[in-house]
């Protein structure tokens, strides 16, 4: 649960995958880097294991079955905003004969200023029951008051710099379910309003329990994340570097940490970005672009070789 509320935040404020820009005056098709008028999307991802046809076996209680189908559906109006957005994995013995495990819909809603005010969630798209429903509530246009949710942290509320031209937000502060702070997440900034800077303070373990540093390039996409403090689920401290092709698109990610965290606990990153016993992972991303720029075929590619395909199909107006 904790995961899918730090999803929410990024969903709601940081709006892009690769680009940390504190600018709401992008809609949906830019922050993901879209171009052209992009009406419906398409996006099937499959480890590339499964090509093969073969089954292999997975811990836990799906044995010799294979994972790695998943199907993701947007939809967007004339002006970029995305309507609606469905998730489906699979689960199968091979190509032709696979499952579906889960499924989640999701569909926004707007006010008359184009924000988001909804954000509604079902595991069936028939039923009444819902998942998670996201409240938005604005004290003016596109500047957000509070984010309420069914969710690990019920109720975030937003706090701005004092220049009341810019919906620059300085902090947030996220309660628990007995209206307790819970953690504050602070934002700082440099060139172009871009976040320099983010800090998560956990109220109930009195310190900061993640730190990240960013730096961008000329094109504000996001070339390097430093993490010098990660004491929380799914994060580690490391160094992240990224690099772009001219459309804008990831290319190459390389990822740097320390085998002695895990011995002797936390390591400072000095400012030349070296570890004792270092590590680092690379991963690249090759592209098949249609006319109009935007890639509908994805490969991602590691260590071992391709781990992952990603195919697309897009619909304009």
């Amino acid at each position: 649960m904790k995961k899918n509320i730090l999803f929410l935040f990024v969903s709601i404020f940081f709006l892009s995958n690769c680009s940390k820009k504190n600018d709401i005056t992008r809609n949906d098709l830019t922050i993901r880097n879209l171009k052209g008028s992009v009406k419906y999307i398409e996006e099937y991802s499959y480890e590339f294991d499964s090509l093969k046809d073969k089954s292999k076996t997975i811990k836990g209680e799906f044995p010799n079955f294979i994972f790695g189908y998943d199907l993701i559906k947007m939809k967007f109006d004339t002006a970029g905003k995305i309507q609606n957005h469905t998730s489906i994995q699979y689960l199968g013995l091979n190509n032709l004969n696979k499952k579906e495990i889960l499924s989640e819909y999701t569909k926004y809603f707007y006010n008359l200023y184009g924000d988001k005010t909804e954000i509604i969630s079902k595991f069936d798209t028939l039923s009444n029951d819902i998942h998670t429903k996201t409240v938005i509530n604005y004290e003016s246009m596109h500047r957000i008051l509070e984010v309420t949710s069914r969710s690990y942290f019920p109720l975030i509320k937003y706090y701005y710099t004092s220049d009341l031209n810019k919906n620059v937000i300085k902090e947030q502060i996220a309660y628990d379910i007995y209206d307790r702070k819970s953690e504050r997440h602070l934002f700082k900034y440099g060139k172009n309003d871009s976040i320099s800077e983010y800090e998560i303070y956990d109220y109930g373990r009195k310190n900061i329990t993640l730190k990240e540093i960013y730096k961008y390039d000329d094109s504000n996409n996001l070339i390097l994340k430093e993490v010098p403090i990660a004491d929380k689920a799914y994060k580690k401290t490391g160094i992240y570097k990224y690099n772009y092709n001219d459309k804008n698109d990831l290319v190459e990610e390389i990822y740097c940490f320390s085998l002695l965290e895990g011995i002797a606990g936390k390591i400072e990153i000095n400012p030349n970005y070296q570890f004792d016993d270092q590590m680092c992972e690379k991963i690249i991303y090759k592209y098949d672009y249609d006319k109009m720029g935007n890639w509908i075929k994805k490969i991602k590619i590691e260590k071992k070789g391709i781990s992952q395909v990603y195919d697309r199909k897009i619909e304009y107006y």
